[in-house]
């Protein structure tokens, strides 16, 4: 047991759990008793809904709306991936201010600099796909020749119907194609 450690548990557990993994239970215990960090709290939270752990939770989330890596008293250095782990175990409350915390940074690192991938991965996942705007690109320009018929194709490979306008330069028309889902 002293070769354990709480993080690894945690995210093995879960991944037990999410595979149908019904006999974990001494594990469960084990975590509950060895949970240290946020990440660890937040997992354990998600498996037994335990009220200490959901109290822990509540009481160290900072005002701003999210965690750092251990109890606040300890570090209140903002983690971003402890944020998004908790929020995406804790109570709607808390997951709404560590969605607004998250939005906010995430919009204000003008570099485009959210931590590292994994932080944003985490990240996105707090975010119900009814909050994550479709996006449409278009690699290039399209060249028609006049008075011929030209074919575009646009695929939708998101979760959500995407609405699109389109308006053609020098011209007066324009065409709506609603409820595009592929």
């Amino acid at each position: 047991r002293s070769e354990c450690d709480a993080d690894s548990t945690a995210y093995a557990i879960h991944a037990m759990k999410d595979l149908g993994e019904s006999s974990i239970q001494r594990e469960i215990t084990w975590l509950g008793q060895n949970a240290e960090s946020t990440e660890e709290r937040a997992i354990y939270y998600s498996l037994t809904k335990d009220s200490s752990t959901e109290s822990w939770l509540i009481n160290n989330q900072a005002t701003e709306g999210y965690w750092a890596k251990n109890a606040l008293a300890v570090s209140n250095i903002p983690d971003i991936l402890s944020t998004s782990i908790a929020a995406r175990n804790s109570p709607d409350t808390q997951k709404l201010k560590a969605e607004g915390w998250l939005k906010n940074n995430f919009e204000s690192s003008a570099s485009g600099n959210f931590g590292t991938i994994k932080e944003t991965a985490a990240s996105l996942q707090i975010f119900s796909k009814e909050k994550i705007e479709p996006l449409i690109s278009s690699k290039g320009l399209i060249k028609a020749s006049s008075g011929k018929n030209t074919t575009i194709k646009f695929s939708n490979n998101g979760l959500l119907t995407t609405n699109i306008s389109i308006t053609l330069s020098n011209s007066n028309q324009q065409a709506q194609i609603n409820s595009f889902s592929e």
